[in-house]
C-alpha cells in the first residue's frame, strides 16, 4: 500500500506542517461508552495482520517492526505522531458549532405512533438502525435551513440510537464515527481528503495498535527514522492513499466490530458529489458490518443515488418542534413572556403563524423569533408582533435582505459591510495558505481589526491585557456583530476551550469563533448580487480589509492575552505571520505607504517578543525564518525582514522602502536571491510564485542580477541570474513546464521575469557550471533547449532579446 507523500521540507529550522493544537479526538462510542483498548483484541489484530507488521530490515539495514513492539514506548510515541499528522485543527469545529436540538425537538424520530407521517414523509429510523437486513444507508434530506445538521448531531449522541445499534450488532461492539462537511470552513472541512483523515483519526485513536497495519509502509519508514528525521517530515495525504488505508482498516475492524457512520452536509462537499456517493455505496456493499446515516439537501445526484434507501424529508416533520421552540423562547422574554400568558388565543395564533410561515425551515423560525423579541418594546402586545410578522418575507434570501438593508440605518449596514469584508478577506488569504486553524476568525481578531483601533496599532506598547480591557474590546465587536449584521453571523464559544483550566471568561470570549449563521447566509452574500451592494458602501472611504488584518495581528501581539514572554520559538508566531504577510500581498494597490508603516511596526513588535542572544549582535527574529539552524551557522543576514518580504512577494512594501531608504547590497545572499526562490514552482510552500512586478521593483530599486554570492544551502558560488537559469532547467527536468501553455501564471509569467532580468543588465553570456543533473550550459543554450522542446512564442521572444543583448554561442564565448 502507498504511504503518504513525505518530505523533509523546512522553513528555517521549522517543520513546514505547523499545528497550534494537539489533536485530542472525541472518544469513540462503543456500545454507548468510551472504548478502551482490549489487550486480547489487540493481539488478535496483530495476528491477523502478521504479514504486514513483520516488515523486516529496511533499506538502511536497521531491523524492522515486530508484533512484540506493539506495546513499546517507541510505538506509543509513533501512534501519537501519526495521529497528529492525520488530524487537523478544525476537525471537530463544525460539529461543535451545530446548534443542539431544543428540548423535545426530534424526539418523534423514536415514536412510531403517527403511522401516516411515517409512511408519507419518513421511513422508520429505529427499524433501520436495529435491523440486520435491508439497505445499509439512511438518507435525511430537507430544505436549506430545515435542521438536518442539528438532527444528525442529535441522532449520533442519543442513547436510543445506541440501543438500536446494539440490537443490530448482536455480540459485537458498535463503533460510531461522525463528520460534518462545511462549505464555509477550512479546506479539510469541505473536502473528501478531510473526511477520510477525520474518519481514520477517530477510528485509529480508539484502536491505536491497528496503525501499523493500516499504514504499513509509512510505519516502517517512521520506525526506522530518528526522532530528528521524523520531526522534519511534512505530510501530504492523497485521497487514494487515505481510501486504501480506510479499506485496510475496515477489513481488520469488521472481524471484531460493527461500524455506524454519521455524515452531514454531503451537498457542502467542494468537489464531485457523485464520487462521494460512490464511496458510500462501495463501503456498504463491501463491508456488511457498516451502516451509514447521511444528510444533505435533495440535490438530483443524491435523490437518484438514494431513491431506494430508507429516507426522511425533514421539513415535513418539524411543525410541532418549531411551535414548541417559539413558545419556549418567547416565554423566557421578560416582556413578551407576560403577554404570552395573558393572551392565550392570540399567543397560539402567533406561535402557529410563525411555524406555518416558516414552511419547514427551522432557521427562518430562529431568525424571526429573535427579531420579534429584539424589537419588542414596553407596551407591545401579541397583536403588534403578529402585525410585524406579516411584513416579514418567507424566503430566506428576502429575509436576510430585509434584516441587513431594510430594517436598520445605513451606517449599521456599512459596519456590517466591513465585518463581512474582513471575513471574506480572511477566506481569500486562507485559500492560499491552507491554514485550517485560522479557518474561522476569532472575536478577538475581528475586534482588533475595527477602525477604532487604527492608530493604536502603531502607538500601543506591548503588555498583557487585563480582563476589563479584553471585555471592553470584545463587547464592542459583539455588539456590532449582533446589532448590525442582520443575523447572518453568530459567535460560537467553544466548550472545554479553557487552556489547562487557566482561562477566565474574558479570554474564552476573546477566543470565540465568528461564523456564518448558516450556509444560506454565506450563499446570500456571495451569490445573490448583494456583495457589490455591500462593497459600494465602503468604496468612498479609506478602507482595506487586508490592512485591517495586519493591524489586528500587530495589536494581538501588543495587547497580549497571556503573560508576555520573550522567547525564540518562531514556530508559535509563524502561522499568524504567514497570514499577515499574505494579507499584505492581497492589499489594494493604493496601500503601499500604509503597508510600509504597518509592516515596519510588525517587524519591531515581533522584535520586542524575541529573546535576543546578547553574544550575537546580528541576532534577530526574521533570521530564524531562513534555512536550518545548522545551515545558518554564523551567517550574517542583512535586512532579513526585507528578504522575508521578498519571499512573500510584497512588491508594494518593497517599492515604498526603496522610495524612502537607501538599500544597498552589503554581503551574504542579496535581496534579489530571496525574491527568485520560487521562480517556477511553489513546491507546496506558504510562499507565492514569483511575480513579475516584484522583480521589476527589486531591479528598479538597484538590485544587481549578476551579484555573486555563496549560497547558504549549497555553499556554491552563484548569482540571481544563474539561479534563474538553473530553475528553468530543473523545471524542464521535473516536468513543470507545459506544452502549449496558455496559463498566464505559467510560461508567460516566468519568461516576463527573465526578460526583466535581461533588460536590467543580466549577463546574456552567463554560463551554468555542470552539476549532478545537467551539463554546463550558456544562457542561450538553456533557452534554445526550452524553445526547441516547447515551441513557445514567449520563449522565442526571450531568445531574440538575449541575442539582441549580445548572447553568443559557447564556441564564441570560449574564443
Amino acid at each position: 500500500m502507498d504511504s503518504p507523500s513525505v518530505s523533509k521540507s523546512q522553513i528555517g529550522g521549522l517543520n513546514t506542517v505547523q499545528t497550534k493544537d494537539s489533536f485530542f479526538s472525541r472518544p469513540i462510542v462503543v456500545n454507548g461508552s468510551q472504548s478502551t483498548e482490549n489487550k486480547d483484541l489487540a493481539t488478535n489484530y496483530a495476528s491477523s495482520g502478521k504479514s504486514e507488521l513483520r516488515s523486516g530490515p529496511d533499506a538502511s539495514g536497521r531491523s524492522g517492526f515486530a508484533i512484540s513492539d506493539l506495546n513499546s514506548e517507541k510505538a506509543s510515541l509513533l501512534y501519537e505522531f501519526l495521529l497528529e499528522q492525520l488530524g487537523f485543527a478544525s476537525m471537530q469545529e463544525r460539529e461543535e458549532e451545530v446548534p443542539e436540538a431544543h428540548k423535545r425537538t426530534f424526539e418523534w424520530i423514536f415514536d412510531l405512533s403517527n403511522e401516516e407521517t411515517v409512511s408519507t414523509s419518513r421511513n422508520d429510523f429505529g427499524q433501520w438502525a436495529r435491523t440486520t437486513t435491508g439497505d445499509k444507508i439512511y438518507w435525511i434530506n430537507g430544505k436549506p435551513g430545515s435542521g438536518k445538521s442539528t438532527l444528525l448531531r442529535f441522532l449520533n449522541g442519543h442513547r436510543k440510537t445506541q440501543d438500536y445499534l446494539r440490537t443490530w450488532a448482536g455480540s459485537k461492539p458498535v463503533v460510531n464515527a461522525v463528520f460534518f462537511f462545511w462549505i464555509s470552513g477550512s479546506l479539510e472541512q469541505r473536502s473528501q481528503t478531510g473526511f477520510f483523515r477525520s474518519l481514520l483519526h477517530q477510528l485509529l485513536n480508539a484502536h491505536r495498535k491497528l496503525i501499523p497495519v493500516t499504514f504499513p509502509d509509512l510505519w516502517a519508514t517512521l520506525w526506522a527514522c530518528s526522532t530528528r528525521e521524523r520531526l522534519r517530515m511534512s505530510f501530504n495525504w492523497s485521497l487514494s492513499q487515505l481510501i486504501t488505508a480506510l479499506d485496510t482498516l475496515l477489513e481488520k475492524m469488521s472481524k471484531h466490530f460493527k461500524l455506524c457512520l454519521f455524515v452531514d452536509g454531503l451537498d457542502e462537499l467542494e468537489g464531485d458529489h457523485q464520487e462521494l456517493v460512490d464511496i458510500f455505496k462501495n463501503l456498504t456493499s463491501k463491508f456488511s458490518d457498516v451502516k451509514i446515516c447521511l444528510s444533505s439537501r435533495p440535490f438530483p445526484v443524491f435523490e437518484k443515488a438514494f431513491r431506494s434507501c430508507p429516507t426522511m424529508k425533514l421539513q415535513d416533520l418539524t411543525f410541532q418542534d418549531m411551535a414548541d421552540y417559539v413558545r419556549d423562547t418567547i416565554s423566557k422574554h421578560p416582556l413578551a413572556g407576560q403577554e404570552l400568558k395573558c393572551s392565550s388565543q392570540l399567543s397560539m395564533k402567533l406561535v402557529s403563524s410563525i411555524a406555518t410561515k416558516a414552511d419547514g425551515v427551522f432557521l427562518w423560525v430562529r431568525l424571526v423569533t429573535r427579531f420579534l423579541l429584539e424589537t419588542w418594546q414596553d407596551g407591545d402586545t401579541i397583536f403588534n408582533a403578529l402585525f410585524r410578522l406579516r411584513s416579514l418575507p418567507t424566503e430566506l434570501d428576502s429575509l436576510f435582505r430585509y434584516f441587513l438593508f431594510d430594517s436598520q440605518p445605513i451606517h449599521h449596514t456599512t459596519i456590517a459591510s466591513k465585518i463581512f469584508q474582513h471575513i471574506r478577506a480572511r477566506e481569500g488569504a486562507l485559500t492560499f495558505t491552507k491554514d485550517a486553524y485560522s479557518a474561522s476568525l476569532k472575536l478577538w481578531e475581528i475586534a482588533l481589526a475595527d477602525e477604532e483601533f487604527n492608530q493604536l496599532a502603531c502607538d500601543e506598547v506591548v503588555h498583557e491585557a487585563n480582563d476589563e480591557e479584553i471585555l471592553r474590546i470584545c463587547e464592542l465587536a459583539r455588539d456590532k456583530i449582533g446589532g448590525c449584521c442582520g443575523g447572518l453571523l453568530e459567535i460560537h464559544q467553544r466548550n472545554g476551550s479553557k487552556k489547562e483550566g487557566a482561562e477566565n471568561d474574558a479570554r474564552v470570549l476573546a477566543k470565540s469563533k465568528v461564523n456564518y449563521t448558516h450556509r444560506t447566509a454565506r450563499d446570500f452574500l456571495m451569490f445573490s448580487g448583494v456583495w457589490d451592494q455591500l462593497l459600494a458602501l465602503t468604496s468612498c472611504v479609506d478602507f482595506d480589509p487586508h490592512l485591517d488584518h495586519i493591524r489586528s495581528y500587530i495589536l494581538r501581539l501588543k495587547i497580549f492575552l497571556y503573560p508576555v514572554e520573550r522567547h525564540r520559538r518562531l514556530e508559535e508566531w509563524w502561522p499568524d505571520l504567514v497570514l499577515a504577510m499574505t494579507h499584505a500581498r492581497f492589499a489594494g494597490p493604493s496601500t503601499k505607504h500604509m503597508q510600509r508603516s504597518l509592516l515596519d511596526e510588525l517587524d519591531k513588535t515581533l522584535d520586542q517578543h524575541w529573546n535576543r542572544k546578547r553574544s550575537d549582535p546580528h541576532d534577530n527574529w526574521p533570521r530564524s525564518a531562513f534555512f536550518t539552524y545548522e545551515k545558518r551557522g554564523n551567517e550574517i543576514f542583512h535586512d532579513p525582514f526585507l528578504s522575508l518580504a521578498a519571499k512573500f512577494g510584497l512588491s508594494q512594501y518593497l517599492d515604498a522602502k526603496f522610495a524612502t531608504e537607501n538599500i544597498k547590497y552589503k554581503s551574504g545572499q542579496p535581496l534579489l536571491s530571496y525574491g527568485v526562490e520560487f521562480f517556477i514552482d511553489r513546491r507546496k510552500s506558504v510562499y507565492p510564485l514569483l511575480d513579475p512586478q516584484l522583480i521589476l521593483t527589486l531591479l528598479k530599486g538597484g538590485q544587481n542580477s549578476n551579484q555573486a554570492y555563496t549560497d547558504v544551502m549549497t555553499r556554491q558560488r552563484r548569482t540571481p541570474w544563474l539561479y534563474v537559469l538553473r530553475c528553468v532547467r530543473e523545471a524542464d527536468r521535473r516536468g513543470w513546464i507545459k506544452h502549449y501553455d496558455v496559463d498566464p501564471m505559467g510560461v508567460e509569467r516566468w519568461v516576463a521575469i527573465m526578460i526583466s532580468f535581461v533588460n536590467y543588465g543580466a549577463d546574456p553570456n552567463a554560463m551554468i557550471e555542470e552539476d549532478g543533473w545537467d551539463p554546463s550550459a550558456t544562457a542561450l543554450e538553456v533557452i534554445d533547449v526550452i524553445l526547441q522542446k516547447y515551441a513557445s512564442r514567449h520563449v522565442l521572444r526571450l531568445r531574440n532579446l538575449l541575442v539582441e543583448k549580445g548572447a553568443r554561442s559557447r564556441k564564441q564565448i570560449i574564443q
